[in-house]
């Protein structure tokens, strides 16, 4: 058993007549403590205070939106917290590893929340497949994105999927890995890296719901499904 199982306090389980604003409130209260002992476990984590000012602030605006969901999801789950708590060490270890230009676009747009309603916003969609054969195709292309006044590029599929039956490729089967026939994650970084410094940044959308298009297809074990699967 998960030693944080043994830590739980048994009034932050179950969901029954639950205030989600109130059952937020309180549970992060209950999890802060514990992301803070863990980012100041992290490479570098003291160096910069400011950078954490930013997170915290970020996760207390926007933590009820996470939690409500998952709550009515999930929240009947023994071990609810300890997974809600795994995601949010996994988000201050990304943002830990998050390179410095895209922090500071994080603070642009945080800034002008409404930066993709502008009029002069205009998105490209894309096969990358089809339209250009592999990652290093669609850089080839940016100076005709350019031309054409695109300011964000959405390209689809892009991860690995399973063999056969794969929903075009949106039965994801790993966003850490890019489907080798368009390239690497590199490739992918440098993509990225290049939108951006032409102002156009790269768009895609995940699809976690089609786990289910996994299981079908084999990616998932049927015998020792995933708790998120079953």
């Amino acid at each position: 058993m998960d030693e944080r199982i043994r830590q739980l306090d048994p009034a932050q389980t179950g969901t029954a007549a639950l205030n989600p604003a109130q059952e937020a409130a309180r549970t992060l209260a209950w999890l802060r403590p514990r992301l803070e002992a863990t980012v100041r476990s992290l490479p570098g984590a003291t160096a910069d205070p400011t950078r954490w000012t930013a997170f915290f602030t970020r996760l207390d605006r926007h933590f009820p939106a996470l939690f409500t969901p998952l709550l009515g999801l999930y929240g009947d789950r023994y071990d609810f917290l300890l997974h809600l708590e795994d995601i949010l060490i996994a988000a201050a270890r990304s943002w830990a590893e998050r390179p410095e230009p895209l922090r500071q676009l994080d603070a642009e747009r945080e800034a002008h929340p409404a930066w993709f309603q502008s009029a002069s916003m205009l998105g490209g969609v894309c096969y990358v497949d089809r339209f250009a054969n592999d990652l290093s195709g669609i850089r080839a292309r940016i100076p005709s994105f350019r031309e054409l006044g695109l300011t964000y590029l959405h390209l689809m599929p892009l991860f690995q999927a399973p063999v056969g039956e794969n929903d075009g490729g949106y039965a994801v089967s790993s966003y850490r890995e890019t489907d080798p026939g368009l390239g690497t994650m590199a490739d992918l970084a440098d993509l990225a890296a290049d939108l951006r410094a032409a102002g156009m940044p790269r768009r895609s959308y995940p699809e976690p719901n089609n786990s289910l298009q996994c299981r079908r297809s084999g990616a998932i074990d049927s015998r020792h499904p995933p708790w998120w699967a079953r």
